[in-house]
Protein backbone atom coordinates (compact mmCIF):
# COMPACT_ATOMS: atom_id res chain seq x y z
CA UNK A 1 0.00 0.00 0.00
CA UNK A 2 1.29 3.45 -0.91
CA UNK A 3 1.33 6.17 1.76
CA UNK A 4 -0.97 9.17 1.43
CA UNK A 5 1.95 11.47 2.30
CA UNK A 6 5.67 10.99 2.75
CA UNK A 7 8.12 13.52 4.22
CA UNK A 8 11.58 13.69 5.83
CA UNK A 9 12.27 15.83 8.89
CA UNK A 10 15.72 16.69 10.24
CA UNK A 11 15.98 16.65 14.02
CA UNK A 12 18.20 19.60 14.89
CA UNK A 13 18.83 21.51 18.08
CA UNK A 14 16.79 24.42 16.70
CA UNK A 15 13.80 22.16 16.10
CA UNK A 16 14.19 20.61 19.55
CA UNK A 17 14.17 24.09 21.15
CA UNK A 18 10.83 24.78 19.48
CA UNK A 19 9.56 21.40 20.66
CA UNK A 20 10.66 22.07 24.24
CA UNK A 21 9.02 25.47 24.29
CA UNK A 22 5.72 24.13 22.98
CA UNK A 23 5.56 20.81 24.79
CA UNK A 24 7.63 20.26 27.88
CA UNK A 25 5.87 21.03 31.14
CA UNK A 26 9.08 21.57 33.09
CA UNK A 27 9.34 25.03 31.50
CA UNK A 28 6.13 26.01 33.24
CA UNK A 29 7.14 24.28 36.48
CA UNK A 30 10.49 26.09 36.56
CA UNK A 31 8.83 29.41 35.78
CA UNK A 32 6.25 28.87 38.53
CA UNK A 33 8.96 27.98 41.07
CA UNK A 34 10.99 31.04 40.10
CA UNK A 35 7.96 33.32 40.39
CA UNK A 36 7.23 32.05 43.90
CA UNK A 37 10.89 32.43 44.81
CA UNK A 38 10.94 35.95 43.37
CA UNK A 39 7.82 36.91 45.27
CA UNK A 40 9.06 35.54 48.61
CA UNK A 41 12.53 36.98 48.13
CA UNK A 42 11.06 40.32 47.19
CA UNK A 43 8.99 40.40 50.35
CA UNK A 44 12.06 39.55 52.46
CA UNK A 45 14.34 42.01 50.67
CA UNK A 46 11.99 44.93 51.28
CA UNK A 47 12.33 44.36 54.99
CA UNK A 48 16.14 44.13 54.92
CA UNK A 49 17.50 46.45 52.26
CA UNK A 50 14.66 48.45 50.83
CA UNK A 51 13.30 48.75 47.34
CA UNK A 52 16.64 48.87 45.49
CA UNK A 53 17.51 45.27 46.39
CA UNK A 54 14.10 44.04 45.33
CA UNK A 55 14.35 45.86 42.00
CA UNK A 56 17.82 44.36 41.43
CA UNK A 57 16.54 40.86 42.13
CA UNK A 58 13.50 41.27 39.89
CA UNK A 59 15.77 42.39 37.03
CA UNK A 60 18.08 39.39 37.53
CA UNK A 61 15.22 36.89 37.78
CA UNK A 62 14.29 36.81 34.07
CA UNK A 63 17.96 36.63 33.06
CA UNK A 64 18.58 33.67 35.38
CA UNK A 65 15.42 31.92 34.16
CA UNK A 66 16.35 32.27 30.47
CA UNK A 67 19.91 31.03 31.07
CA UNK A 68 18.75 28.01 33.08
CA UNK A 69 16.06 27.15 30.53
CA UNK A 70 18.53 27.26 27.63
CA UNK A 71 21.02 25.11 29.53
CA UNK A 72 18.33 22.56 30.39
CA UNK A 73 17.10 22.31 26.81
CA UNK A 74 20.63 21.83 25.51
CA UNK A 75 21.33 19.19 28.17
CA UNK A 76 18.17 17.22 27.26
CA UNK A 77 18.94 17.43 23.55
CA UNK A 78 22.54 16.27 24.00
CA UNK A 79 21.48 13.43 26.30
CA UNK A 80 19.41 11.74 23.56
CA UNK A 81 22.13 10.29 21.33
CA UNK A 82 19.65 8.22 19.32
CA UNK A 83 17.69 11.18 17.94
CA UNK A 84 20.46 13.78 17.86
CA UNK A 85 21.00 15.21 14.36
CA UNK A 86 19.15 12.49 12.45
CA UNK A 87 16.56 12.54 9.71
CA UNK A 88 13.19 11.03 10.48
CA UNK A 89 11.07 9.77 7.60
CA UNK A 90 7.30 9.82 7.98
CA UNK A 91 4.79 7.89 5.93
CA UNK A 92 1.15 8.78 6.55
CA UNK A 93 -1.44 6.15 5.75
CA UNK A 94 -5.20 6.17 6.18
CA UNK A 95 -5.18 4.75 9.75
CA UNK A 96 -1.56 4.95 10.91
CA UNK A 97 1.80 6.65 10.63
CA UNK A 98 5.19 5.03 10.13
CA UNK A 99 8.18 6.93 11.55
CA UNK A 100 11.60 5.58 10.72
CA UNK A 101 15.23 6.59 10.94
CA UNK A 102 18.61 4.85 10.98
CA UNK A 103 18.01 3.64 14.55
CA UNK A 104 14.37 2.61 14.64
CA UNK A 105 11.00 2.21 12.97
CA UNK A 106 7.62 2.71 14.60
CA UNK A 107 4.06 2.22 13.45
CA UNK A 108 1.67 4.51 15.29
CA UNK A 109 -2.06 4.08 14.85
CA UNK A 110 -3.81 7.43 14.86
CA UNK A 111 -6.22 6.41 17.62
CA UNK A 112 -3.19 5.71 19.89
CA UNK A 113 -1.78 9.25 19.52
CA UNK A 114 -1.88 11.12 22.83
CA UNK A 115 -2.47 14.50 21.15
CA UNK A 116 -1.30 16.70 18.30
CA UNK A 117 0.02 20.16 19.09
CA UNK A 118 0.07 22.82 16.39
CA UNK A 119 2.20 25.97 16.51
CA UNK A 120 2.86 28.61 13.87
CA UNK A 121 5.81 26.63 12.50
CA UNK A 122 5.33 22.99 13.49
CA UNK A 123 3.11 20.08 14.34
CA UNK A 124 4.06 17.82 17.26
CA UNK A 125 2.54 14.35 17.13
CA UNK A 126 2.64 13.37 20.77
CA UNK A 127 2.75 9.69 21.67
CA UNK A 128 3.06 10.53 25.38
CA UNK A 129 2.83 13.68 27.47
CA UNK A 130 6.45 14.68 26.81
CA UNK A 131 7.45 12.46 23.87
CA UNK A 132 6.57 13.12 20.28
CA UNK A 133 7.49 13.58 16.66
CA UNK A 134 8.42 16.94 15.16
CA UNK A 135 6.99 17.95 11.78
CA UNK A 136 7.87 21.35 10.31
CA UNK A 137 5.04 22.97 8.41
CA UNK A 138 7.51 24.30 5.84
CA UNK A 139 8.13 20.76 4.53
CA UNK A 140 4.42 19.86 4.38
CA UNK A 141 2.13 20.19 1.40
CA UNK A 142 -1.15 22.02 1.94
CA UNK A 143 -2.91 18.66 1.79
CA UNK A 144 -0.71 17.22 4.56
CA UNK A 145 -1.31 20.30 6.74
CA UNK A 146 -5.07 19.82 6.27
CA UNK A 147 -4.70 16.09 7.04
CA UNK A 148 -2.80 16.82 10.27
CA UNK A 149 -5.31 19.49 11.33
CA UNK A 150 -8.07 16.93 10.74
CA UNK A 151 -6.23 14.41 12.95
CA UNK A 152 -5.71 17.08 15.61
CA UNK A 153 -9.40 17.97 15.60
CA UNK A 154 -10.32 14.31 16.21
CA UNK A 155 -8.20 14.20 19.38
Amino acid sequence: MEPLFKISQEYTFEEYKKFAKAVLKWNRIILGAFLWFAFLSGVLLIGFNGVSSQACFLVLFPVIYVILRKLSIKRYYNSNKILKDITEEYEFYEDYLIAKNTNSEAKIEYDKIFKIIETKTNFYIMIAQNQGYIISKEICSEELVEFLIGLKDKK
